[in-house]
């Protein structure tokens, strides 16, 4: 019995401002590096992977990349979730904010309960039980999108606005 171990979590990137150019550099590498993961004895699975666009300009938000691999049309993804971040190709990580202020708000509903009208949890627990649920989850990843995100995007997890 042979076991089949998938090659997960790999990316190939271009920088190069024109789509174009990155496209053909990245369809010219997808064959060398499939090489290698079969040499490895490991698989590839086009259906699971995604292509991912990210553009200054809105106007080139819409372009899809044609990115083959083992003969497979990779399907492009506008909203990938990397590493529990969700990002967008304009770079604005509104997704991610609406996601995370989601998350946040039914969280403090339960801190709401836990702290009751006329029974309720300590200060220190309330405390703790925020820091540890609502803190964590408002500050994972922020090195990576908070300088990025718009003043809109600060009052939306600032509970400012809908």
């Amino acid at each position: 019995m042979k076991l089949v171990q998938y090659a997960d979590d790999i990316s190939i990137y271009s920088t190069d401002p024109s789509t174009q150019v990155s496209n053909k550099s990245i369809n010219q590498y997808a064959p060398v590096l499939l090489e290698f993961i079969t040499e490895h004895d490991l698989i590839v699975s086009p259906e699971k992977s995604s292509v991912i666009l990210f553009k200054s300009r809105n106007a080139e938000v819409t372009t899809r990349p044609e990115v083959q691999v083992a003969d497979v049309d990779i399907p492009l993804e506008r909203n990938p979730k990397i590493l529990g971040v969700v990002h967008d190709t304009s770079y604005t990580c509104s997704q991610h904010c609406k996601n995370t202020r989601d998350k946040v708000r039914k969280w403090v509903n339960v801190l709401k309960a836990l702290a009751g009208t006329t029974w309720g949890q300590k200060k220190e627990t309330l405390v703790m039980t925020f820091k540890s649920i609502c803190r964590s989850t408002l500050e994972y990843g922020a090195p990576i999108w908070a300088p990025v995100i718009s003043n809109m995007n600060w009052k939306h997890l600032a509970g400012d606005s809908e």
